[in-house]
């Protein structure tokens, strides 16, 4: 993954004699876009979204699977997923995606995270997910595969499950809908991590250090 390739370029930075620094990226929170949730779902109900390339990296296979385990309990939960890539003729044909809408490419589709009540990102590797920071900052609770880099931009402000795993995946989104308080409490600390950690002033100031201490060398 891109968070591996960049820990093994940190180790052999260090190898090598040098201090390398690492500087996350940083985003600006996205602004919801008017009519979020009309635009992802026409009906009422528990709105579970996913963003991302339609590619086996991303798992969207897994949630399709984890769908249909959660609607068996919840017929009013509704999977959307926001993207387009190679694999979307045969997702959309699959019937065991019958549970999942694909709703193809959206320009500015972090600004449809506000009509979700949870994002899944059932991933079987990342490097530093931006749409989980985008989620944070929209306050959008996130239950996602603990890989790559995942758990370093969630920290425990998300759900994390094992990757590969439908059942884990669709019983930590049962756990989150039955359950407001606790979605709530998650939306409010990643918010607050988002600010502290992901900001764009926060890496724009990182950046600037370290062309800073180059040139000062």
């Amino acid at each position: 993954s891109l968070a591996a390739r960049a820990g093994a370029a940190h180790v052999y930075a260090r190898s090598h004699g040098l201090s390398p620094r690492v500087v996350r990226n940083g985003l600006p929170p996205p602004e919801p876009a008017e009519g979020a949730r009309q635009a992802l779902a026409a009906e009422a109900g528990f709105l579970v979204g996913g963003v991302g390339r339609l590619s086996a990296q991303k798992g969207w296979d897994v949630l399709c699977r984890a769908a249909r385990l959660v609607r068996r309990e919840r017929a009013d939960a509704i999977f959307v997923v926001v993207g387009d890539g190679e694999e979307r003729a045969e997702l959309t044909a699959e019937p065991g995606c019958g549970d999942v809408r694909f709703l193809g490419y959206r320009p500015q589709a972090s600004s449809l995270l506000a009509g979700m009540d949870l994002l899944a990102m059932p991933s079987r590797f990342e490097g530093l997910p931006l749409v989980a920071i985008e989620a944070m900052h929209s306050g959008v609770p996130v239950v996602a595969a603990r890989v790559g880099g995942v758990p370093e931009v969630l920290g425990e402000c998300g759900v994390l499950v094992p990757p590969d795993d439908p059942r884990a995946l669709a019983d930590a989104i049962l756990a989150l809908a039955r359950d407001e308080a606790r979605r709530v409490e998650l939306a409010g600390r990643a918010r607050e991590r988002a600010r502290a950690l992901f900001s764009p002033e926060r890496m724009a100031a990182e950046t600037a250090a370290v062309y800073e201490a180059a040139l000062a060398r």
